[in-house]
């Protein structure tokens, strides 16, 4: 059993009951698994907790919660995403920043939309080996800067 630091992630040694990069409380840590998922022990007696239980039922301790939590995605943020994927399979990117109500991120990437079918000849897709790199380029960029806004900064 492993024990990571709720403030900083840094993993505490088992015989030591504060952190040694912030001194945070080992009780305050999250008990991690062999495997690295949260375990169900109380990281302050070592008692089975089960799963969604706020305290320790034999300590009393309040239980950490896990530090690693994966965060969803709202109506907006899924909107976004597929406005993002669809229609930038068929060269057309932007739109997804719209739908969030980034103007200036939308307005930049359907200038390049703009560009490319210029360059394109006016034509979804090409056969120019140069333009079909640059369109895959900005297909991918568009896309993880959607994720990360929807996913990292939540969307704000």
């Amino acid at each position: 059993m492993r024990y990571i630091c709720h403030d900083c992630g840094y993993e505490i040694p088992s015989d030591m009951d504060f952190c040694p990069r912030c001194g945070c409380l080992r009780t305050n840590a999250t008990t991690v698994g062999d495997d690295g998922m949260p375990a169900d022990a109380c990281p302050s007696c070592g008692a089975h907790i089960d799963r969604g239980a706020a305290y320790c039922p034999s300590c009393g301790n309040k239980v950490p919660e896990a530090v690693m939590v994966m965060p969803r995605a709202n109506k907006m943020g899924m909107a976004a995403i597929a406005l993002a994927l669809i229609p930038g399979i068929f060269n057309i990117f932007g739109l997804g920043h719209l739908v969030l109500k980034q103007w200036s991120r939308g307005a930049m990437f359907i200038a390049i939309t703009v560009i490319i079918l210029y360059m394109n000849g006016w034509q979804l897709f090409s056969s120019n080996i140069m333009i079909y790199l640059i369109t895959l380029a900005v297909y991918m960029y568009q896309a993880m800067d959607i994720f990360r806004y929807v996913y990292i900064q939540g969307g704000r």
